[in-house]
């Protein structure tokens, strides 16, 4: 397992007009110091730590050092391997947990699930997280997408199950890629079809951020690469 961390001061994105050698470099492995394995998603926190979600649990960096966080044991958290990660706005984050439920952590509080709320399941396999701009929260796993708006009730949309990737346009209009593969878009409290894609490829995440970020005339490119070592 290999982790490259491109770094860039203000760190906002990568500029595509520049070439990877221009950025600094780090790259971590077991035998570095790296304690995580399997690295599924990244974010980023108000405070500036990076968090990652490995087949073991959450790893925080703060620039010097690596920090195992484990998942406390509760019927939510039944599995360890983090899926998926999202940043909120009040500086903490949402997990989602592979073949396992999601649940939040801010760091003054540690961590916390969702306990009353009839569609969150121990089982229901999360695979994708968003906090929108509006402060809603969309849930992508294998039976349905949830849209859980502040203060309303939780929409579900099992038409768009098997949601893989998750994505906000600078429209404010909300974007989900799927395994069908189908892609979905939710703009004035409407969630419609966009298009149906006519070849056996899912929506991925990168191919979701490139494809509208051209539409808005702006470039954004994220890309991860993880090899075995």
């Amino acid at each position: 397992m290999c982790v490259l961390v491109l770094v860039s001061i203000p760190a906002f994105g990568l500029d595509p007009d520049r070439d990877l050698s221009q950025y600094t470099c780090r790259q971590w492995n077991r035998q570095n110091g790296f304690p995580g394995h399997g690295v599924n998603a990244i974010a980023q926190t108000r405070d500036g730590f990076l968090w990652m979600g490995t087949q073991k649990g959450l790893v925080r960096y703060d620039g010097v050092e690596f920090k195992v966080f484990q998942l406390p044991e509760t019927p939510q958290f039944r599995h360890q391997a983090i899926s998926s990660l999202a940043s909120s706005a009040d500086g903490g984050f949402w997990f989602g947990i592979q073949d396992g439920a999601f649940g939040r952590y801010r760091a003054d509080r540690g961590f916390s699930a969702l306990t009353n709320e009839s569609w969150v399941q121990p089982g229901m396999n999360v695979t994708t997280l968003l906090e929108a701009s509006d402060g809603s929260l969309w849930v992508g796993n294998g039976a349905a997408t949830a849209h859980r708006p502040p203060g309303g009730t939780t929409e579900l949309f099992p038409n768009a199950s098997a949601c893989q990737s998750l994505f906000e346009d600078s429209r404010k209009r909300v974007w989900l890629g799927t395994l069908m593969p189908d892609l979905y878009c939710w703009q004035a409290g409407k969630l419609t079809l966009e298009r149906a894609i006519l070849v056996r490829h899912p929506i991925w995440p990168a191919l979701l951020r490139r494809g509208h970020a051209a539409q808005n005339h702006t470039t954004n490119k994220l890309q991860s690469n993880e090899s075995t070592g």
